[in-house]
């Protein structure tokens, strides 16, 4: 089973360079990963709307309302990186400070969740970020621009080969990454 350090570790590999027992392990390439390997791994799940990471949850009213136009307010789980659908009969909502205000309690939201379960990741997923890793990586490890480039484009081919994998075990979800297919559709989506 693949797990951040073994990911990192594949990708320095992959460069040319030693892998890491841990991303505190006292190496600069330990240091370099551990910086990056948080915010590489959102950006990823952010990109596309993974099967494995897209969740649903029902938001209670806080106790505090916004302080004008609507009576409630939502906190959208802290693990949301992208929220795809706030399910109301309305389209009259506001996104403020992670907060879904509106007229209505409790709220249904379909999000891209932060997994950071690596065992939960698909096996594409993994050898994406591996590669993903790998194109971050490149030139702190190379000091090669064309190695960076060249890395970026073997990321930039396999997203393209990944998401249209995923897409094929939902068709239909990914007919949502785009907004006029939504209001052609009179603003209700699949996502329910």
């Amino acid at each position: 089973m693949a797990t951040p350090v073994s990911i990192c570790s594949n990708a320095l590999m992959r460069l040319g360079s030693r892998a890491i027992s841990s991303f505190t392990d006292g190496s600069d390439t330990a240091t370099l990963c551990a910086n990056l390997y948080e915010d590489t791994v959102k950006s990823l799940l952010r990109a596309h709307l993974w099967n494995f990471a897209v969740k649903r949850a029902q938001l209670p009213a806080e106790v505090a309302t916004p302080l004008y136009e609507y009576s409630y307010q939502h906190q959208i789980p802290s693990d949301c990186l992208r929220l795809l659908e706030v399910d109301l009969d309305t389209d009259d909502y506001q996104l403020e400070n992670n907060r879904v205000l509106c007229d209505t309690t409790p709220v249904n939201i379909l999000y891209v969740a932060y997994v950071t379960d690596t065992a939960q990741y698909d096996s594409l997923f993994v050898e994406l970020l591996t590669q993903k890793m790998v194109a971050e990586l490149a030139y702190a490890v190379t000091r090669s621009d064309s190695k960076a480039t060249s890395e970026m484009q073997k990321f930039a081919a396999m997203l393209k080969q990944a998401r249209s994998i995923d897409a094929q075990e939902c068709p239909n979800r990914q007919m949502t990454d785009f907004p006029l297919l939504s209001v052609r559709s009179g603003g209700r989506s699949w996502l329910r």
